[in-house]
Order: structure tokens, then C-alpha cells, then sequence
């Protein structure tokens, strides 16, 4: 990952680096970082993902939030079989837990459902935007509705599947989630390259 991925996959979209211009005065880069009191515990999980990279052991971490518990473990079962790509890291009954463990582990992709108790999919969703932490979601849903499919749409899902799922549609959704993921990555990577080797860029 480049360190603008890491620090904004850790700590949410408003950090890392971003380039700012304004017409006559040029550009400048601006670096957000979190406070210092949090500064050890980032390292430590900055340097935890780049040693499974750099081993060739990392792969897209993944939270299932459903409140439907046989579902739930039949994903789990289904992702196991594409474990070299994607891990379940953790797994919730509401949307409440749901946002706990995302908290927790800051996974690149969460499988979520729309009808549940405490908390809807949606409403979850619209939680971690507001917070903008750094993820990708794909709603897994009973109902065939228009509406849920604009709203998901609207809110930036990265994709609806209908229940039952299969294993096919499942791997293609993730598989599609890892790209987009990918671009996003190769994107930061050109920036901080870009920064790097361009002299008229003050940074400030």
C-alpha cells in the first residue's frame, strides 16, 4: 500500500495527502495525520499489513454484517474457498456490532444486509460514510425493490446482490470490489510519486 492508503484506510478519508491549486498562486500539498496520542498504535498497524504484503500473505479483509445467523456462516463458508484473496475477519448479527467491529479492523469490504433489527444496512452505511472511514460495500438483500437498489446506488454501493447468493456471484462481486480497490491504490501511488519527483510543488 502507498502511505496515503494506509493512513486513510486506518483513520478514515479526511486524512492523508491531497493536492490543492489555486489559479496565480500554484499548487501546494497538504498532509493530514491523526493526533500524536494515536500516532504508535498507526505505526503499529501500518507495519502489520506492509509485513504480510511484502510476505505475499495479504489479502482484502472482509466483514459480514447479517441478521440472519445460517447466512451469515454460509458466506463465511463460500469466502473460505477464495482465502488466498479475501478473509472474514469478523462477522455481526446487527447493525450495531456491525460498526464495532468495522471500527475494529477497518476492513476494505463490508457484505451487508438492508432489513435489520436496531439498525438498517442503509442506516449503518450513512454511520461509517459520516465518519469517513476508508471501505467498500456490497449489499446482500432479500427484497427485490426498486428503491433499495437507487438508494444503494446514490449511497455509493459498490454492488446489490439478491438472496439466495451463489459462490459464482459472490467471487464476481468481491473480485470487482478488489479491482475498484486496486485503481484506488495505483491512483494514490501516482500522486505520491507525483509529489515526489515534481520540483514546483512547495509542500507546506
Amino acid at each position: 500500500f502507498s502511505i496515503n492508503r494506509r493512513v486513510r484506510l486506518l483513520y478514515g478519508i479526511e486524512y492523508g495527502i491531497r493536492l490543492e491549486s489555486e489559479l496565480g498562486k500554484g499548487t501546494c500539498v497538504v498532509l493530514r495525520i491523526p493526533k500524536l496520542e494515536h500516532l504508535e498504535e498507526t505505526v503499529s498497524m501500518i507495519l502489520e499489513r506492509d509485513e504480510k504484503v511484502a510476505g505475499g500473505n495479504y489479502d482484502e479483509e472482509a466483514v459480514i454484517i447479517d441478521d440472519e445467523y445460517f447466512f451469515r456462516q454460509a458466506l463465511i463458508k463460500y469466502i473460505g474457498n477464495f482465502k488466498d484473496e479475501f478473509t472474514v475477519v469478523g462477522d455481526a448479527g446487527n447493525g450495531k456490532l456491525g460498526i464495532a467491529l468495522i471500527e475494529q479492523y477497518r476492513p476494505e469490504i463490508i457484505l451487508i444486509d438492508i432489513s435489520m433489527p436496531q439498525m438498517t444496512g442503509f442506516d449503518v452505511i450513512s454511520h461509517i460514510q459520516e465518519r469517513k472511514i476508508l471501505t467498500h460495500f456490497i449489499i446482500i438483500s432479500g427484497y427485490d425493490k426498486f428503491e433499495y437498489a437507487q438508494k444503494a446506488i446514490q449511497m455509493g454501493v459498490q454492488d446489490f446482490l439478491l438472496k439466495p447468493v451463489t459462490v459464482e456471484s459472490l467471487y464476481k462481486s468481491l473480485k470487482q470490489t478488489s479491482e475498484r480497490i486496486d485503481r484506488e491504490v495505483k491512483k494514490e501511488q501516482n500522486l505520491e510519486v507525483l509529489i515526489g519527483s515534481n520540483e514546483a510543488i512547495k509542500i507546506i
